[in-house]
């Protein structure tokens, strides 16, 4: 039986970034078609649209590296504190917990302990930082979905209910942009080469990636007068951000990303979820990362992987080339950048890699596989669900 008077289901749900809200959104928007719920925690503008009730939004919960955290943790400690206090009030009927890992799984163990029950979609990287965590994990989470094709098997034998769904990247629309169109609107030639550039999400990648990739552009443009590009915005992030770097043969396109990356010959692109959408797309690249340098130094410590890149780690090698810290200069970005836009031979082996990647990543439907997992552990748990 449900818990909650009104009849409906009740879900805290926590999305601290905008990957995060937009997959999250694509799964309540599935959940939806399944039954009557009620949403309320954390996340987006597409969250919001989904109906969700946001009580901090994504945009003040996104910190890059350790020591952006440390500072913001008078602010996370209230958030928690607030999320906590909610629990207690509006005792929710699940918990639903989209990647995040620093906070959500912290924030499971509280909702483990208020007998409250968790489901995690997109698993913390727990490859990356250490298989230690795993059992922590298989303490406070009831239900693992996990997007990626290896991280079902890390949790084998630990007592996780886990399914692969896919990647939710893969449930998008397909798109047939027409280049001539998009790229006279964008005030570019459509017959000239172009490079997309994706600086991230976050203030603080942008800030440190942007200028390097402009630089390391206009640099391979001197060699190359016809190139061009275009820089992916983040619709949420201010303008200035990017006007005030880019010259006349770049623009700046804001929610096109995929657009862009469907019609430009190469990206430069920060390490994250953008390296997946490049894969579908079959988009040549070079991966860039950068923290301050004690937070890459601490990182370095922790982070168990050769390779950094989501492209190369689901390709379990190095497919695409990775610039990171003090290799994220315009120097070193042409010169890669270079080859991956004009090395025919370089080009072909990409791409076809590229592909290997995006089928390893699932077809269609994640979102959909996602809800009727949930939808059964909801009626195992005793909940109707129709």
């Amino acid at each position: 039986m449900n818990k909650n008077t009104s009849g409906k289901i009740s879900a805290l749900v926590i999305a601290g970034e905008t990957s995060g809200d937009m997959h999250t959104a694509k799964l309540i928007s599935r959940l939806k078609t399944k039954g009557d719920f009620e949403f309320f925690g954390i996340g987006g503008d597409a969250m919001a649209g989904q109906g969700v009730e946001i009580l901090f939004h994504v945009n003040d919960m996104a910190f890059l590296g350790f020591l952006e955290v440390v500072k913001h943790l008078p602010f996370i400690k209230k958030v928690f504190r607030t999320l906590e206090d909610t629990l207690r009030s509006r005792k929710p009927d699940f918990v639903l917990l989209t990647d995040y890992p620093g906070f959500n799984l912290k924030f499971a163990k509280a909702a483990k302990k208020a007998g409250i029950p968790v489901v995690y979609f997109i698993s913390p990287q727990v490859w990356a930082w250490g298989k230690g965590r795993i059992y922590r994990i298989a303490r406070y989470v009831d239900k693992m979905l996990v997007i990626l094709p290896f991280e079902k098997d890390i949790y084998l034998g630990r007592g996780l209910d886990t399914e692969f769904v896919g990647h939710p990247l893969k449930d998008a629309e397909p798109i047939f942009p027409d280049k001539k169109s998009f790229f006279i609107h964008a005030g570019l030639n459509p017959s000239l080469p172009c490079v997309a550039l994706l600086p991230g999400s976050r203030r603080q990648e942008i800030s440190k990636l942007l200028k390097p990739m402009i630089e390391g552009y206009k640099l391979l443009k001197k060699e190359h007068p016809e190139l061009q590009a275009i820089i992916a915005a983040a619709p949420h992030q201010p303008s200035d951000l990017y006007t005030t770097l880019k010259e006349e043969s770049i623009s700046v396109v804001y929610g096109k990303t995929k657009e862009a990356l469907y019609l430009c010959d190469a990206a430069i692109v920060a390490s994250g979820t953008a390296t997946l959408e490049c894969a579908i797309a079959s988009t040549p690249m070079v991966v860039v990362y950068k923290l301050s340098q004690a937070s890459y130094l601490i990182g370095k410590t922790l982070i168990k992987l050769d390779t950094i890149a989501l492209a190369n780690i689901v390709a379990g090698k190095k497919i695409v080339p990775e610039l990171i810290q003090h290799d994220v200069n315009p120097h070193k970005i042409a010169k890669v950048l270079s080859a991956v836009l004009f090395d025919k031979k370089t080009r072909t082996i990409m791409k076809k890699e590229l592909n290997i990647v995006s089928e390893k990543l699932g077809h269609r439907g994640a979102s959909e596989r996602a809800a009727i997992s949930i939808m059964k552990f909801l009626r195992e748990k005793g909940f109707k669900t129709a």
